[in-house]
């Protein structure tokens, strides 16, 4: 058992070792990935809101890798 001290997500990485597992079997992507960029709309107060000067100046920026099937 890791010391909560040393590793930062002791609580979670049982779950994210069978969560990285699952998808290595599921999903192998091709050669050629892109990264995209999105913003989800959300209106109120939040630490991580993006203000860039686009028509949607509110919102979560996420970061999704794609592949050419999609």
């Amino acid at each position: 058992m890791t010391d909560e001290n040393s590793d930062g997500l002791w609580k979670t990485r049982n779950l994210f070792e069978i969560l990285n597992n699952t998808f290595s079997k599921v999903y192998s992507p091709s050669e050629h990935l892109a990264v995209d960029e999105v913003i989800f709309f959300k209106e109120g107060s939040f630490s991580d809101n993006t203000y860039p000067k686009k028509h949607k100046r509110f919102g979560i920026k996420i970061y999704k890798p794609c592949d050419e099937t999609g």
